[in-house]
């Protein structure tokens, strides 16, 4: 559940202020007393033009003109400093909360409890923007915060100043001021500019430029010569984004060109009131005129800044309350288990599991009993159910009802136990950029072999066959993102990954998620004809939609709409002439 705006606020701010670097929170501090810089030059500005006009006519001395000078010029100074120290911090706080909260949020991706990564209010878009957005959002907070301390004293200070000369002038200002900052603070609306920027047919312009100018489309686009239609919508819809683009400029620039007269109505009002007023009153000096005329500007643009700066602080909250949201959820506090279970039998009774959201169920009454050491296959169409009992053998999804055990251990009292007895190869296995050594070990981090063993388990998984083709040692990079990284094909990136997780042997359970579907026929067939030496006495699973790796199983369990509808052997299962049989045969007939 997300938090109220207050509460986002307070939680957003004490977040920016602890990322905040030393220098960074004296700058904050010291930006306190320094908003009253603008009137207080101001008031010397008056001094020092009146001393000026009696330095003309013989009534001071050039030394008391110096001295009013001189304090003028450290004010000056004093604010410079001060906007190139909130400047400098500004940029280095940015630097520092981006990487904190991008570590933030890559903390909560691999801590979360699973199922809220599988399902839970599209999880993984809403980690994508608020990774994109939060960052410099939530930085921009706690300097807007201050920025509207330190321009509320700025703001104020001048409006004591201008009410002693004459409360006319803080009338005129403020009824004459607000409208114009208003304008200002709606066209530096953050909402006006997305419009602008994520517009339709704005969206259709980078999609349309992006399918052209993207490698992986360029053969099927040269090939059917699509590139003038494609061209043709383009333009079409640059020229429409271009329309509506030039309608929101123009929009804009009469909205600015308001502003700006009525600032400068401001300013006429103002200096006309002040001057008749010295005209009234000789003795006020023309040092009077100057500092309501300073005045006058400051106190517009503190205006305009309180609008603009409460805005764009109330723009950061929704980024923020996603942030919050994501880094409130139930974390799954995996503790490190070296223990692992003795045997591979697994036991299912009456397991049923519906993800959040979905009206039915992904497995319904699900029982399966699996012998230690037996080799099983696991088939059926996509949303049988098939990855989601995977997904609850391991530990990642917790069942609605019935029970689940491995090696006579219960799932719901041994999870990491039991997860750490399971090695796996995942269809969607990642592809790590770094040595060949490193992508296998990986699995098992803190064991250590030596090359001898790494190269014989290559050797028996016929990953050899890719270090001699691609000339590769075990410290050799392997990737695409370096240059002298070595690219790999996705068949040889799938061998990589079973070596991954034979050398994580340890375990008495392995499961293959689509082991074959990055390799060639040879290959595929040799996997078929190593599959026992592969797996040796572990009890495995193997997923596949290729049906014919059910030849080197004991076992085939066939589900269909999360039920589990057929169990037996390859022979049993086409002697009953049900669904699997039907499956097999709808295979079979194009190898025949």
């Amino acid at each position: 559940m997300k938090q109220s705006k207050q509460k986002t606020a307070l939680r957003a701010v004490k977040m920016s202020l602890q990322i905040k670097s030393g220098l960074s929170k004296a700058v904050l501090i010291l930006g306190i007393p320094a908003a009253f810089l603008p009137a207080l030059i101001a008031k010397w500005l008056q001094a020092f033009t009146d001393e000026l006009l009696r330095l003309q006519s013989g009534g001071s001395t050039v030394a008391s003109c110096l001295e009013l000078l001189l304090v003028l010029v450290i004010f000056f100074l004093i604010q410079l400093c001060m906007q190139a120290l909130r400047q400098y911090t500004d940029e280095e706080d940015q630097v520092r909360g981006t990487r904190e909260l991008k570590r933030t949020l890559l903390k909560c991706k691999c801590e979360v409890c699973y199922p809220y990564i599988e399902n839970e209010d599209k999880f993984q878009e809403r980690l994508e923007m608020v990774n994109k957005f939060a960052g410099e959002q939530t930085i921009r907070s706690v300097s807007m915060v201050m920025n509207l301390l330190t321009t509320t004293i700025t703001f104020v200070s001048i409006i004591v100043l201008l009410w002693a000369v004459n409360p006319w002038i803080v009338v005129l200002i403020i009824f004459t001021t607000f409208p114009a900052a208003w304008i200002t603070y709606k066209q530096n609306n953050e909402t006006f500019f997305r419009n602008l920027r994520w517009s339709e047919k704005g969206a259709m312009v980078i999609l349309y430029y992006g399918l052209m100018a993207e490698e992986k489309h360029i053969q099927e686009l040269r090939h059917y010569g699509l590139y003038p239609y494609l061209l043709k919508r383009w333009h079409a819809f640059a020229d429409s984004h271009c329309k509506e683009k030039r309608e929101l400029l123009t929009k804009h620039t009469l909205m600015n060109g308001v502003a700006d007269v009525m600032r400068n109505m401001v300013y006429a009002a103002v200096l006309l009131v002040t001057a008749w007023q010295i005209y009234e009153n000789p003795g006020l000096g023309l040092g009077l005129f100057t500092m309501v005329f300073s005045l006058t500007g400051q106190m517009q643009t503190a205006a305009s800044n309180l609008f603009v700066g409460t805005a764009g602080f109330l723009s950061t909250l929704p980024y923020m309350q996603e942030f919050f949201y994501l880094q409130d959820l139930p974390k799954d506090n995996r503790k490190k288990e070296t223990e692992m279970i003795k045997k591979g039998d697994i036991q299912c009774e009456h397991v049923s599991f519906t993800y959040s959201g979905a009206e039915r169920q992904a497995l319904s009454d699900v029982s399966i009993s699996i012998q230690d050491g037996e080799k099983i296959a696991i088939v059926g169409d996509n949303g049988s159910g098939k990855s989601t009992f995977i997904s609850l053998l391991c530990g990642m999804l917790q069942p609605d009802s019935g029970s689940i055990k491995v090696g006579g251990e219960s799932m719901e009292a041994e999870p990491e136990k039991i997860r750490n007895s399971i090695s796996i190869v995942f269809q969607d296995f990642a592809h790590y950029e770094d040595t060949l050594r490193n992508n296998i070990t990986v699995s098992d981090p803190e064991r250590t072999s030596s090359d001898e063993e790494l190269n014989q388990l290559l050797k028996e998984l016929h990953v050899d066959a890719v270090i001699n083709q691609q000339q590769l040692g075990l410290d050799s990079k392997i990737g695409s993102f370096s240059e002298n990284s070595n690219n790999l094909s996705g068949g040889q990136w799938q061998k990589i990954a079973l070596a991954r997780a034979a050398y994580r042997n340890q375990g008495r359970i392995i499961i293959l998620d689509e082991p074959t579907s990055a390799l060639d026929p040879m290959a595929e067939a040799q996997l078929y004809k190593d599959f026992a030496e592969i797996t040796g006495d572990k009890t495995t699973l193997l997923i596949s939609h290729r049906l014919g790796i059910t030849s080197v199983v004991d076992r085939i369990l066939v589900f269909r709409d999360g039920k589990l509808i057929e169990d037996g052997s390859h022979r049993e299962l086409m002697e009953k002439d049900g669904y699997y049989a039907k499956m097999y045969r709808a295979q079979a007939k194009w190898y025949q």
